[in-house]
């Protein structure tokens, strides 16, 4: 994790060791911004398939919405993952997706 520094807004970013693209940013504006664009050119999400699975399973979260046609960069608010049983289902997705890269 490593943290932006712009002068307006900035964003904690979630990524593996090494790599300069993060696959979550945290906004100071309030959103989490699932970055797709990049998870799909790693494996093992650069199989379409592999990665539609990984946003069904978030899209069925309460609390994570998506915007139409942001399937690149879509966000969220943060609010939406208030619930602590959402939080912890979208925590445990993203550790597994690390978790997957890292093989």
């Amino acid at each position: 994790m490593w943290f932006g520094k712009g002068a307006k807004e900035s964003s904690a970013i979630l990524g593996r060791i090494g790599e300069t693209k993060g696959i979550l940013a945290i906004n100071t504006a309030g959103t989490v911004e699932l970055r797709f664009a990049y998870m799909k050119g790693m494996p093992p999400f650069d199989e379409p398939d592999h990665l539609k699975s990984f946003v069904d399973e978030l899209a069925a979260i309460p609390g994570v919405s998506f915007p139409p046609g942001r399937f690149e960069w879509p966000n969220c608010p943060l609010l939406g993952l208030a619930d602590d049983a959402s939080f912890e289902r979208f925590v445990s997705a993203f550790e597994r997706a690390l978790d997957e890269m890292r093989q």
